[in-house]
């Protein structure tokens, strides 16, 4: 049972680790993480992918960008 206790704690925790790292990545790089944009927003094309590895699959990261028809203006 202690055994088990220990995992469940250690899948919190990386649970934890992984969204908080997530999260800093959106508002410290202005990444987009997926899903639909917020109201407002569109997804533009940010450049290739940090990852060689990823930018010879073609993969290329994205942010978010105000979008035409509701930007403030």
């Amino acid at each position: 049972m202690l055994l088990g206790a220990q995992a469940k704690q250690e899948v919190q925790q990386a649970r934890f680790r992984t969204t908080a790292a997530m999260q800093a990545q959106a508002r410290e790089q202005g990444r987009h993480l997926g899903d639909r944009p917020p109201y407002g927003y569109r997804i533009v094309d940010a450049g290739p992918h940090p990852n060689t590895a990823h930018a010879a699959w073609g993969r290329r990261l994205h942010r978010l960008a105000p979008g035409p028809a509701t930007a403030p203006g």
